[in-house]
Formats: structure tokens, sequence, C-alpha cells
């Protein structure tokens, strides 16, 4: 017995479906209110890294700064190259 999936059941249209609420909210708001929406997320991802980075404490805060910089950046590349590939296989 065969099943016919409706176009809202699968994966690709549940995440064109959050795209398009998520867009929504997001036009609505002011660079400012975007800022704070997203500062939770940003100083846990921060958190993530010192602890990844310096879970000893040990660091100096100059250093521990251009540390977690570095690996945001690195973190940001890694993505932008998966995301790359995964685009560039599809073609």
């Amino acid at each position: 017995m065969s099943r016919t999936t409706q176009p809202e059941q699968t994966d690709s249209f549940r995440r064109l479906r959050t795209s398009i609420a998520a867009l929504t909210r997001w036009v609505a708001l002011s660079d400012a209110e975007r800022s704070e929406a997203t500062k939770p997320a940003r100083q846990a991802f921060n958190l993530k890294l010192i602890q990844k980075i310096d879970p000893d404490g040990k660091m100096s805060d100059a250093e521990l700064a251009r540390r977690v910089r570095q690996a945001r950046t690195l973190h940001f590349k890694k993505l932008a190259l998966k995301r790359w590939g995964k685009v560039k296989g599809s073609r």
C-alpha cells in the first residue's frame, strides 16, 4: 500500500514555511530590535567558544577576545564552505 505524501508534510515544505515565518518577523523589526532579539543566541555562542578556548579561565581578556573572534570567523567560514558544497553539488 502506497501513501501519498501531502506537500505540507515534506521537509522541504516545512523549511519553506518556517523560512517565510522568520522573514515575516524580521522584515517588521528595526535593526535595533533584530539585534536585541538575537542577543541571547550571540551571548550563548560566545560563551560556548570561550569555554572551548579557555576552559580554565587563565587567558588574558585581550588574548581571549582575539581567539574568540578567530573562532567565530572560523565557524562561519566552515558553514559557508559546507553550504557552498551543497549548492555546487546540486547544479
